[in-house]
């Protein structure tokens, strides 16, 4: 095999890789406590879309995730990074119809980098048996 004909092929398996794993899907999902509702977090190429199903029936259909900063947009050609996983069981006294509130729920929590403008952030998403939150965590400049 000659070293153009290498560097070719060479060339050609690096290029196929970097559109492998430029187009890998990420897709991560938390379930209600009860088990009835699910929220998933996922990827079309660099837009990152929501949807949430009730026992298997989707009732939030796939809806991109767009966020500005500054008049910028940063939820596009992000790089996902660490996920976290956590559930909330608690009670606390309320003055109410109830004496008791209860927050109960799985939450997720997803770090993400753009590259310009050159912001990290996380998304939270919160499912309650009866609900699905989610916000953007963007982290202020220092001393502001």
């Amino acid at each position: 095999m000659t070293n153009n004909l290498k560097r070719i092929l060479l060339g050609a398996g690096t290029a196929m890789l970097i559109i492998t794993s430029a187009s890998a899907v990420v897709r991560n999902s938390v379930t209600s406590p009860d088990g009835h509702l699910q929220c998933t977090l996922f990827n079309e190429g660099s837009q990152f879309l929501i949807s949430v199903t009730r026992d298997g029936i989707k009732i939030l259909d796939d809806s991109p995730l767009y966020m500005s900063l500054d008049g910028t947009g940063i939820t596009g050609s992000v790089k996902p990074g660490t996920v976290n996983k956590y559930t909330i069981d608690e009670t606390f006294p309320w003055n109410g119809l109830h004496s008791l509130a209860l927050n109960r729920c799985n939450g997720m929590t997803i770090s993400l980098s753009t590259r310009k403008p050159k912001v990290n952030y996380t998304i939270e998403i919160r499912v309650f048996n009866d609900a699905v939150g989610f916000r953007f965590i963007i982290p202020g400049k220092k001393g502001e």
